[in-house]
């Protein structure tokens, strides 16, 4: 049975320092059937270029270039363009293990579940920490929801593996929202 396609969006702006990086752990994935979106949301360094050249070496990889409109819009881009039975995020000062993906679409899978929690590290100069997301036993909606909003889960979309259809009448508004957009 062929893996299902995996989207993984990589909203960005100004981010040549780390945005390699993130595409090196993307592109290294075990996880062989994925499209990575690149939304340059109006970088006016050397991000636009580096996202080029990776989508010329990588077929899997799609680049939208647009002005500046803050990340609400450039996530709306994203999601518009989706065609993944699943979708992940990755920030663009992120990186990720090699076998994230893998191991998240297994799990989701085995579980049959719509939103797939993961764990994260928070990684400081001097020193790392496994940040645990753990839903507990009761996954209704409004126990997780009440984890969320009491900051026991994290809301953050790049620690989610969501099933697309879900996301699909999903409206980032308002688009001027520039701050826990993702947690909305």
């Amino acid at each position: 049975m062929p893996q299902p396609l995996v989207s993984v969006i990589v909203v960005l702006f100004n981010a040549e320092k780390t945005l390699e990086r993130a595409l090196d752990s993307l592109v290294g994935q075990s996880y062989a059937n994925l499209e990575i979106l690149l939304i340059d949301d109006g970088s006016t360094d050397e991000s636009p270029r580096i996202c080029d050249d990776y989508a010329e070496r990588y077929a899997c990889i799609q680049v939208v270039h647009q002005p500046n409109g803050g990340v609400s819009k450039a996530r709306q881009a994203a999601l518009d363009r989706v065609n993944g039975l699943y979708l992940t995020h990755v920030d663009a000062d992120d990186w990720v293990e090699p076998d994230m993906i893998e191991k998240m679409v297994s799990a989701i899978e085995t579980e049959g579940a719509d939103i797939l929690f993961t764990d994260y590290f928070e990684v400081f100069s001097d020193m790392s920490r496994r940040c645990r997301q753990d839903p507990g036993a009761d996954r209704s909606a409004p126990t997780l929801l009440r984890k969320l909003f009491n900051f026991d889960l994290m809301g953050f979309c790049c620690t989610k593996l969501y099933r697309t259809e879900l996301c699909r009448k999903v409206r980032y508004v308002p688009d001027t929202l520039h701050f826990r957009e993702d947690e909305l």
